[in-house]
């Protein structure tokens, strides 16, 4: 995926996106059997259940269209993450806050670093006006891309001393300038 570099943040170092190619067909799949279970419910006549059943239709909707088009840009002067609704922008001087919590899935439970998977957003950016990027975990090369913010937020030594914070597996930090 090529990208041209964006006027304020200059040139593009990397780009990393969701990676879903079953995602269309995860999508037909899904509507054919709630349809078809919705449409066995109106033939024996309970369509409530019916819209109920169909409703279920709506999140994972959603959440397979908003999957398919986020992603996140690394410019050498800043990075766009574009989400479902919107594309946000940041230089790496207006960052002030920058942490993940990602986990590869190499811990076991009973590690007390173990990090308990959540669906929410596990890597983030707060800028010094206040405004949160959140970015989604499931990014292509995301473990790369945490180093590279973290190189042009922090330095490239501040990476260097902290290899286990900044390295593929488990990785728990939330840093400020």
């Amino acid at each position: 995926m090529l990208r041209a570099g964006h006027p304020e943040l200059g040139p593009v170092e990397s780009v990393h996106y969701v990676e879903r190619p079953q995602s269309v067909v995860s999508l037909i799949i899904t509507s054919t059997v709630i349809t078809a279970a919705a449409l066995g419910l109106i033939y024996i006549d309970i369509p409530a259940c019916a819209g109920v059943v169909m409703l279920i239709l709506v999140p994972v909707t959603i959440d397979l269209l908003r999957g398919r088009k986020n992603s996140l840009t690394i410019h050498e002067n800043g990075l766009s993450y574009t989400g479902l609704f919107r594309t946000r922008t940041s230089r790496w001087e207006d960052v002030e806050e920058f942490g993940h919590i990602l986990d590869n899935g190499t811990i076991p439970r009973d590690d007390p670093r173990y990090i308990r998977k959540t669906r929410g957003f596990s890597v983030w950016i707060l800028k010094r006006n206040g405004e949160r990027i959140s970015i989604r975990p499931d990014l292509t090369g995301i473990y790369d891309a945490v180093r590279s913010i973290a190189v042009h937020v922090f330095g490239p030594e501040h990476v260097a001393a902290y290899p286990d914070d900044y390295g593929s597996g488990s990785i728990k930090t939330n840093r400020s300038d």
